[in-house]
This record gives structure tokens, C-alpha cells and sequence, in this order.
């Protein structure tokens, strides 16, 4: 085996450890329960994937609801996103480990170029930080997945979540 090999397997291991913490610390509601959850997918290294197998209180459903988790990452290997989608591509929950973090650790600056530096600048983890984080990662979502999304909407779709973030923090 050759040095890069090796060294991909590594950090493959790496990302793999770092996903692994990130879906420990992710914050589900209070009303869903983590029953289990398969191996990684790591098919794209930029996205690791797995399956949560959850039970929501209110269900009458024996079989288990699947949400798809998600770790994503920059190039460089850090953190840039971590998200659980329901069976719908809801968003469901929140991330356990941004704590201490701005706003704009949370989200891809270079996407959101317009949004003003003291919105950027607020804790991730207060009420408007979190709202934006989620609203604006969500957009991205949308963005980011809608191949053939015309690039008139791509900047409707960013004016709107600036303009969201912006009516939160400032009135």
C-alpha cells in the first residue's frame, strides 16, 4: 500500500470519528427517541451519511421512522454542516455541537455574502442565531440540490434569507 492510500484511509477514519461525535451531540426533540442507526455511507467523503432508525412519542407505528443523517464537510476536512432529514427533506433537530460558535461558523460565507457582520457576528446558539443558521442552511439545501435551478431563483432564494435574517435581528 502507498503512502496516499494510507494516508486517505486515515482520514477517511478521521471524518468518519468526527461524524460519529456530531450525531452524538445532535439535539433531536424531546418527543423523538434514537433507537439505532447503520454504518456510515462514505461514498462522498464531502458528505458522510447514515440512517437513524427513531420512534416519535406520538406514534402508534411499531416499525421505526428513518431519518437520513448528514455530516458534511469543507475540502480541508472541517465540519460545515450536520443535519437529519424526515422521510419529507424536513429538517428535524438542531446541532449538539455548535456551541460557543457565531453565526458565520455555522454557514457558507461565500454564499451568503450580503448577509450584514453583526448578524454574522451574533452567538449561533441565541434564539435569532439559531433561526438563521437553520433558515439559511436549509436555503442552501435548496440551492445547493436544484441542479437545473435557474440563476435568477438561486438569488431570490439568497435576497430572501438575507432579508429573513435581517427582519429577526433588527426588526
Amino acid at each position: 500500500m502507498n503512502q496516499n492510500t494510507n494516508e486517505a484511509g486515515q482520514i477517511a477514519i478521521n471524518r468518519e470519528a468526527i461524524a460519529e461525535a456530531a450525531l452524538q451531540a445532535y439535539q433531536l426533540p424531546d418527543n423523538v427517541r434514537c433507537v439505532n442507526y447503520r454504518p456510515w455511507s462514505s461514498v462522498d467523503p464531502s458528505d458522510l451519511i447514515t440512517f437513524v432508525n427513531v420512534f416519535f412519542d406520538e406514534q402508534t407505528d411499531e416499525n421505526p421512522v428513518k431519518l437520513a443523517f448528514h455530516v458534511r464537510f469543507t475540502p480541508e476536512g472541517v465540519v460545515q454542516d450536520v443535519f437529519a432529514l424526515d422521510m419529507h427533506g424536513k429538517r428535524i433537530g438542531q446541532r449538539g455541537d455548535v456551541t460557543g460558535l457565531l453565526v458565520k461558523d455555522c454557514i457558507n460565507l461565500e454564499l451568503w455574502q450580503g448577509l450584514h457582520p453583526e448578524i454574522a457576528a451574533i452567538d449561533a446558539d441565541s434564539h435569532v442565531g439559531r433561526s438563521v443558521c437553520v433558515l439559511l442552511a436549509q436555503l442552501q439545501s435548496v440551492i445547493e440540490t436544484q441542479i437545473e435551478l435557474e440563476p435568477e431563483y438561486v438569488a431570490q432564494l439568497k435576497e430572501m434569507g438575507i432579508c429573513q435574517a435581517r427582519i429577526w435581528y433588527f426588526g
